[in-house]
């Protein structure tokens, strides 16, 4: 066990002594991301990582998202090494977490109500724009369309696709914002596509399979940012940060 930062940190009042939270059984590695917080070492959309310390002085707060769509916020002071808890449902992990630091003292609460193990509403196929200038993970649905975008890139002719052996010639047209991804080229959960002018590759593109859900969902933004795709999700957690914590 890491030795607490009390006496190493002199100018933070510790009023909680380090704090390890765990269950038994199998504990999820990757359940929930920082959604906000007044500490700036705890960027929204990161991962939350098994035992990573947490220091929120007081007067602060910290909330994490859950890919139940639940979030979980907490009021400075705390100090803790966090273990995200082991439940039989995963829905069950904002909650029994935040129990168990309002055991400790830790002034926690839940917000927002889980939609785990309910139906994705159906929604339309959606377009999404793959900014190829920037490559990155992308989330899709099985039926969402694929445009390919990137300024600058009007005047290009020559564009290769590749994905191991495979690869296809694109053709942009002069003038033209986007080009929609080759029908003949099927996307599955974790392909990896490169896109090359002549020799030089311009991008990687990768791309996670998702069920999409309604617009802007908490549940689907932590999954998508905890699948990579930031470029799609970042500015969305900053709304429903917003959403929920402003109730």
């Amino acid at each position: 066990m890491n030795r607490s930062p009390c006496r190493a940190r002199r100018a933070l009042t510790c009023l909680l002594p380090a704090l390890v939270l765990f269950y038994a059984g199998r504990v999820a590695a990757q359940d929930a991301v920082f959604m906000a917080s007044t500490v700036p070492a705890y960027r929204p959309g990161a991962a939350v990582s098994l035992g990573e310390r947490i220091i929120v002085p007081e007067g602060g707060s910290l909330a994490l998202l859950f890919r139940s769509g639940q979030a979980v916020r907490m009021q400075g002071p705390v100090e803790l090494v966090l273990e995200l808890p082991a439940t039989p449902r995963r829905e069950g992990l904002a909650a029994a977490l935040a129990e168990a630091l309002r055991l400790r003292g830790v002034d926690a609460s839940v917000i927002g109500a889980t939609r785990a193990g309910l139906a994705p509403v159906p929604v339309r196929p959606r377009d999404i724009a793959v900014d190829v200038t920037r490559g990155g993970t992308w989330c899709i649905g099985a039926a969402d369309r694929i445009w390919l975008s990137g300024p600058g890139l009007q005047e290009t002719r020559e564009l290769v696709l590749r994905s191991g052996r495979l690869q296809r010639y694109l053709a942009w047209p002069a003038g033209a914002e986007r080009i929609a991804w080759p029908e003949e080229l099927a996307v599955e959960d974790g392909d990896r596509f490169d896109l090359l002018q002549g020799d030089r590759t311009i991008a990687a593109l990768r791309f996670r399979i998702v069920t999409p859900r309604w617009d802007e969902d908490p549940a689907e933004v932590a999954e998508g940012l905890l699948l990579g795709c930031h470029a799609q999700y970042d500015a969305a957690l900053q709304r429903v940060a917003r959403r929920l914590l402003d109730r």
